[in-house]
């Protein structure tokens, strides 16, 4: 499976700051400080990273990563990852899909997101075929 770096959130046509609302994820080498080490694919369905993103449990930017609230009715959607290079254009999704997303809840038992570790229940809310 590929990983694109989706780590902007879009509400209402907002973009916000790199993972300000989203868990940062480590490149192949469980380093941070590398978007383009970052945006390297997850190989295979069993992996575990595939969840939530390579590294991002525990989340490693727990500090300063902020909860969105967004109103019914909202449009929302993710960035992928801006350029990284002067110069270079936004960068594309370079898989040909099929694209899909999905979400889950927080369960009861546990007090805030930064301590969910993505194991919950899923349902798709998107789909985009290749």
């Amino acid at each position: 499976s590929s990983q694109d770096l989706f780590n902007r959130l879009i509400v209402n046509n907002t973009v916000s700051k790199e993972f300000q609302y989203i868990r940062d994820v480590s490149g192949n080498a469980g380093t941070y400080d590398s978007l383009w080490l970052k945006a390297f694919p997850i190989f295979g369905t069993t992996d575990a990273n595939l969840t939530c993103g390579r590294g991002s449990f525990p989340v490693h930017n727990a500090a300063t990563i902020e909860t969105a609230t967004i109103v019914a009715g909202s449009s929302v959607g993710f960035m992928v990852s801006p350029p990284f290079f002067e110069g270079d254009a936004q960068q594309p999704i370079y898989h040909d899909g099929p694209g899909q997303v999905f979400l889950s809840r927080l369960s009861a038992e546990l007090s805030d997101l930064n301590s969910y570790d993505g194991r919950g229940d899923f349902f798709k809310i998107a789909y985009a075929g290749p």
